[in-house]
């Protein structure tokens, strides 16, 4: 969709799959870290609030990276995509992680 979007507002060339791409909803708990998003007014933008702050001293903080792969809503958002799309265009995961 957003190469539809792109080719028909700014002119972009770019070749539009014949699928509708999808990606698998997945909580990440990055290096068993609870990262903290501060968010600006208008949810724009946000900045990290750092939690390693010298890596010698915070090396401690620092453990296995953690996947949840949610199936349920995965599957519900898929269907919900199908819905949607029909015959128009056949829905595809993608995966993003390379895991």
């Amino acid at each position: 969709m957003k190469n539809i979007w792109a080719r028909e507002n700014i002119n972009d060339d770019k070749v539009t799959p014949d699928f509708f791409s999808m990606y698998p909803i997945v909580d990440i708990n990055w290096f068993g870290i609870n990262f903290t998003r501060i968010y600006d007014s208008n949810y724009v933008g946000y900045h990290t609030e750092k939690v390693i702050e010298v890596i010698e001293d915070d090396f401690d903080k620092i453990s296995h990276t953690r996947l949840n792969f949610r199936e349920e809503d995965t599957k519900n958002k898929a269907e919900r995509a199908q819905e949607i799309l029909g015959n128009i265009l056949p829905v595809r995961f993608i995966n993003p992680y390379n895991i």
